[in-house]
């Protein structure tokens, strides 16, 4: 969706009345009070590209040291970053401030410098814009620029939402079940395999489960291991997961006589591709957890969607898991004087699905 932003709008003009107002107050020079208003620019200016700004945003640098960005822009309802804004005194000199940060490790995606008086804009870590905060035009020019700006994540929303990838997956996903069923049969190498494993999930997930369910793990963990591996340390999920390591076995047994994996799900490379390159902007654990669950939800959606519907395959959202987990935490502590992370206290998820709890 691109956005246009007219230099007559409502938060411009409101923006321009505010620092006239700002520039007559001798006390009102800071950066604590000049931000104010770009802030609130910001705000109401971002909801035309369905973004929200987020004020006083914590995070980390690619090398671990802490930052607080005076805003970061999301895309709504999710944890995914479409840009970060800075505010600095207006007595200070922006490009040493600007170089300060870009050494301290500051994110330059897309990333606005203001202080009330000019406004510079950086996309892909180069200058792109320079804008007089005077002047309402370079003010809309420098808005919609940011705005606009097509992120890794756009492409990938555009992917889930384009109408040849549910089907893509549905078809691969029958194609899946299809050969499979036909190594029940004659596949010697695969029925050993897929014994073993179905004794690995009785005695590890659920003595009564059934062979179809399994045969329905088999086309998930396909489908989805390249989206994993992607988002988390392959090696890392491998070794520390005993169900993915044994599944992988099966899937080899399968995959060799069958079938190459890789070309098999070449269809889905769009897709994969577009993942991949999101993901490269995903800072923390947190995010990966938002990301792994819209996608894994899609893919859900795509293949197995009476599944989906049936087992409520819909994920808890993030501020809820923690004022759940904060709730217990309390109670805990209150009542018995423990925390969650004490070595006597036993935690039992039965239902962990991708981890949110």
């Amino acid at each position: 969706m691109t956005v246009t932003i007219a230099p007559n709008h409502p938060a411009i003009i409101e923006y321009l009345a505010w620092i006239k107002r700002t520039r007559q107050r001798a006390d009102a020079q800071h950066e604590g009070n000049v931000r104010h208003g770009f802030a609130n620019l910001l705000e109401k200016t971002s909801k035309l590209a369905k973004l929200t700004l987020v004020q006083e945003y914590y995070d980390r640098t690619s090398s671990g040291r802490h930052v607080r960005y005076d805003g970061r822009v999301l895309y709504e309802k999710t944890d995914y970053r479409h840009g970060h804004w800075e505010a600095k005194d207006t007595q200070d000199d922006l490009e040493a401030e600007i170089r300060k940060k870009r050494l301290i490790g500051y994110d330059f995606e897309n990333i606005i410098f203001e202080d009330t008086h000019i406004a510079i804009l950086y996309q892909k870590d180069q200058f792109t814009y320079r804008a007089d905060l005077t002047k309402a035009d370079q003010i809309a020019r420098l808005l919609e620029t940011f705005f606009n700006f097509n992120y890794p994540i756009t492409e990938l929303e555009q992917a889930i939402q384009s109408h040849g990838f549910k089907k893509k997956v549905t078809e691969i996903a029958e194609q899946l079940d299809q050969k499979i069923k036909e190594a029940h049969r004659n596949n010697r190498v695969f029925q050993s395999a897929f014994g073993a494993f179905m004794e690995l999930c009785k005695s590890a997930l659920n003595p009564n489960i059934h062979p179809d369910a399994v045969d329905e793990m088999l086309i998930q963990h396909i489908l989805t291991e390249r989206m994993i591996s992607t988002i988390f340390d392959k090696d890392s999920f491998s070794r520390q997961n005993v169900i993915a390591a044994e599944i992988e076995k099966v899937i080899d047994a399968l995959t060799s006589q069958h079938f190459n994996r890789r070309e098999f799900l070449g269809n889905l490379n769009t897709f994969y591709n577009a993942i991949e390159r999101a993901a490269e902007r995903l800072a923390n654990f947190r995010q990966k957890q938002v990301f792994l669950n819209r996608m894994y939800e899609n893919f859900f959606q795509g293949y197995s969607v009476k599944t989906a519907d049936t087992h409520g395959i819909v994920y808890t959202p993030h501020e809820i898991v923690d004022f759940m987990c904060a709730a217990v935490q309390e109670v805990l502590h209150d009542e018995w004087g423990y925390r969650l992370g004490d070595e006597e206290v036993k935690i039992i998820d039965p239902a962990t699905g991708t981890g949110n709890f």
